[in-house]
């Protein structure tokens, strides 16, 4: 059946840009040539500044609500309707254990969950939602592709569970193929068998609404709990833009197993953990109540919701959840087929041992085609069972990707709820840095997430990028924060949840556009140059309005000098306030922010994203006028001489901050503050300083002082090269055995808490993106000519081995990929698993920068 569709970039009144299947390929975009493009890239820069001035400016009510006005990214020809049925479906709920949806607005949901018999609260121990409390003892993707099939590992106390996740493109299939879910379970090796039947949930819900209809076909054969049979269709249904579907479940040959099912109307999905807990709840107190009244002649209760088909006020079912109880060892699987043809043939296909080849094939794909990407076997310079690691790395980084649709909410002013808008509806497809802890997108993170998935999948990068695009608004902003749906905002704070279109964040996405830039001109990238030229060609105008917005917002007081805004001089709780806009959060800046302070890594960072304008504009063969402004600013910000006078500290060869700034401060005890009647007054900890600021240099060293080094400002035969490469390899500074640690061992910051409650971050722990930056530094300046290459060459190495050891090592002891390690121990820290930028350790161990 051809799906409903809108005109791409034509919404319902309740939707935004969230695109339905188009049955036509999109229009190629205007600009794709190239003198033609170059001349639409001018025209757009131009539009986007009128509109900018007409509209008041960076924080207007207007500018802020209104999008980037140019065709969208997501409409390139190349996403057309074949690609987009071919990733239609796919893992991308990121938050849940393991759960399915289509990149659609309105979506079918899928999830998987279950509740742990051995544990003492075991009503509440349902596992659901990724690393909730009480989660799961391990979890990860042990082999994903992104887009096609998924394998995953969860330990969970004595059991251990497998989920298997396969696309299957049948030519009698519907709109975007069938799939199917393999769910195994085992008791680990040594366990007591103190486990008979462990409950799994798995449920089906239409965010359209209540278009579903029953169609269980008797699989509770005997009253006993022991039924005949392995299976059969449990679900028929229609939905606006699939068309028809069913859903089958099928138990494995000697599994013991046992169904319920229950259908509900449901409006929210973000609460579905709570929604099947309450299920629980009901089918224990039916249970209690047989009991009571001589119905049953059970002496236990069981973990089982009600069998029924709920509905209410007239409105019929669009959630169904079947439990299946299993006896260890068991599996089952459900599966999904499109469309109502050849359903036997399509079913067997993705069942059973046809299941098991299917597999056992992408899995072999997948190692041929990782070996093919990032090498074959093991280096010499790599730990023992690094290409292990590695695959399960990038599996897990894949496996994150998701798709996300809502609103951002917006603070046009600070602390005043009557200025907070909704800005959207949006879609966003992107990866996310932590499944666990943070199952969202973030905009700085991204920027490194894509050198990792571009080496994989270019076109798969495009399309994330292309996402992130088209989240711009008129005055250039991106929120730098992508808290989109429900679902994502039941996992924030709402005091978290507001975003301000004045604060910024690193332009990350500038290192993989300036990668693709330079492969326009490397002989070996031929094969996709034209995707990447015509995709580059229209994401131009955009990355120019973006870099000027970040010049109108975060300009500093004096010429070539760049602040980050968001900092707040009326915090008295914290050691040193935040900058949260700088991704370095508590970072110790100057004490006393101000406008005149001058941020060392935004200059930087901002060096990077001219550089990237102007190598953009001359790859695709642009008018020099195009792009000659974004080279003037790329010299200007990479001049040592005016960067020397804005951040050098001459007596230590230190590039530092500057700020109204002294260290002569603390947090003290302070009386009171009124916390309502039942607590009354309280003292709290403020801070106390013990002499003025002053207009300085903050003697602070750490990740922000060797962004000059970072970013490649020197030349290979500059003696500054050769100073920031020795002050790198001090281990009274940031060296350590384990990489780079954010803060010198020498600052009076260096692992101290900010706040009681808030503990060290960026002051002293090892970070891999920045080390990562750090290596690709080294490595650069290996390659070149000049006295210092065999100093960058040797520090390169040495670095290299720390940074590996560690995060190989310690996913072979905790089997997690970890946020920070420790700079003393080694130990991971923070959230896990964190496959974002924590993944890059592949790209390093490969050499490929």
């Amino acid at each position: 059946m051809a799906p409903r569709r809108r005109r791409p970039g034509a919404k319902k009144d309740d939707e935004g840009p969230g695109r339905g299947l188009p049955s036509t390929a999109a229009e190629p975009a205007p600009g794709s040539g190239l003198r033609g493009g170059a001349l639409f890239l001018l025209v757009s820069a131009v539009l986007a500044s009128a509109v900018y001035y007409l509209r008041g400016g960076i924080g207007s009510e207007v500018g802020v609500l209104s999008r980037f006005q140019a065709p969208l990214m997501t409409d390139l020809a190349e996403f057309d309707d074949d690609y987009r049925r071919r990733m239609l479906w796919g893992t991308y709920r990121p938050g849940l254990y393991f759960g399915l949806r289509t990149r659609l607005p309105k979506s079918l949901l899928t999830g998987l969950a279950w509740f742990q018999p051995a544990s003492r609260d075991a009503m509440n121990s349902v596992r659901h939602l990724a690393g909730a409390p009480p989660g799961a003892t391990k979890f990860g993707w042990l082999r994903h592709d992104g887009a096609n099939f998924g394998i995953q590992e969860v330990v969970d106390g004595n059991m251990t569970i497998k989920t298997s996740w396969v696309k299957h493109h049948h030519p009698e299939s519907g709109i975007g193929g069938d799939w199917s879910v393999r769910v195994s379970a085992w008791l680990r090796e040594g366990a007591e068998p103190a486990l008979k039947h462990v409950p799994f949930i798995f449920y089906i819900a239409d965010e359209h609404g209540p278009d579903m209809t029953t169609g269980i076909l008797g699989l509770r054969a005997n009253p006993d709990g022991k039924p005949t049979g392995r299976g059969g269709r449990v679900l028929v249904g229609r939905n606006e833009d699939l068309g028809d579907w069913s859903l089958y479940l099928q138990c494995g040959k000697d599994t013991q197993w046992d169904l319920h099912s229950t259908g509900l109307p449901l409006d929210h999905y973000h609460n579905v953990t709570e929604m099947m807990q309450g299920l629980v709840f009901m089918g224990v107190q039916q249970q209690l109540k047989q009991q009571r009244e001589g119905q049953s002649s059970e002496n236990k209760v069981r973990l089982v919701i009600p069998d029924g088909w709920w509905a209410g006020d007239g409105v019929e079912p669009n959630a169904a959840f079947f439990q299946v109880d299993i006896v260890l060892p068991g599996e089952f699987e459900f599966v999904f087929l499109s469309g109502q043809d050849e359903q036997e043939a399509r079913l067997e296909a993705l069942t059973g041992s046809r299941l098991t080849s299917l597999l056992e094939s992408h899995t072999t794909a997948f190692s041929k085609r990782f070996e093919e990407t990032f090498g074959v076997g093991d280096a010499a310079d790599v730990p023992a069972d690094f290409a292990e690691v590695s695959k399960r790395a990038l599996s897990n980084m894949l496996g994150g990707i998701g798709y996300f649709y809502g609103s951002s909410r917006v603070a046009l002013e600070k602390n005043n709820p009557e200025k907070v808008r909704e800005y959207g509806p949006s879609e966003l497809f992107t990866s996310v840095p932590s499944r666990s802890f943070f199952p969202r997108g973030f905009l700085w993170d991204e920027g490194f997430h894509q050198l990792m998935i571009r080496r994989w999948d270019p076109q798969l990068s495009r399309d994330i990028l292309a996402h992130w695009l088209d989240l711009m608004n008129s005055v250039g902003w991106i929120p730098r924060e992508q808290i989109l749906g429900e679902e994502a905002r039941a996992r924030v704070p709402d005091e978290f949840v507001d975003q301000q279109p004045t604060v910024g964040n690193p332009p990350t996405l500038f290192l993989p556009f300036l990668k693709m830039a330079k492969g326009l001109t490397d002989p070996g990238q031929r094969a996709k140059e034209q995707a990447d030229r015509e995709f580059l060609s229209q994401a131009y105008p955009r990355l120019c309005h973006w870099y000027d917005w970040f010049l109108r917002s975060q300009g500093g007081p004096i010429k070539g000098s760049f602040r980050w805004t968001a900092r707040d001089a009326t915090v008295t709780k914290e050691l040193n306030p935040k900058t949260l806009d700088s991704g370095l959060d508590d970072f110790p800046r100057a004490s006393h922010p101000s406008s005149k302070e001058r941020h060392l890594d935004l200059r930087c960072w901002m060096a990077l994203a001219a550089e990237a304008l102007a190598t953009i504009g001359e790859a695709l063969d642009m008018p020099l006028e195009s792009y000659q402004h974004y080279r003037d600013m790329s010299e200007e910000l990479r001049d040592l001489q005016l960067l020397n006078a804005l951040h050098l500290d001459t007596n230590t060869s230190q590039y530092l901050d500057f700020g109204m700034h002294t260290d002569d401060v603390q947090l003290e005890w302070v009386c009171c503050e009124y916390h309502g009647e039942e607590r009354g007054m309280e003292k709290y900890l403020a801070r106390k300083e013990y002499s003025s600021p002053e207009p300085r240099l903050v003697p602070h060293f750490g990740y922000p002082s060797l962004f000059p080094l970072f970013l490649h400002l020197f030349d290979a035969g500059d003696p500054m090269l050769s100073t920031q490469i020795d002050l790198l390899r001090n281990p009274d500074l940031l060296w350590s055995d384990h990489g780079l640690r954010s803060l010198a061992k020498t600052s009076p910051f260096y692992g101290q808490k900010n706040t009681p409650d808030d503990p060290p971050y960026w002051r002293g722990a090892v970070w891999i993106n920045m080390n990562f930056l750090a290596l690709r530094s080294l490595h650069h300046y290996g390659q070149l000519e000049g006295p210092y290459k065999a100093k960058a060459r040797e520090a390169y190495a040495e670095l290299k081995r720390n940074v590996l050891q560690t995060v190989v090592g310690e996913y072979l002891k905790s089997g997690y990929i970890w946020e920070q390690y420790d700079d003393v121990t080694g130990y991971g820290k923070g959230c896990h698993p964190f496959t974002g930028w924590s993944a890059l350790f592949i790209l390093i161990g490969r050499d490929a920068y």
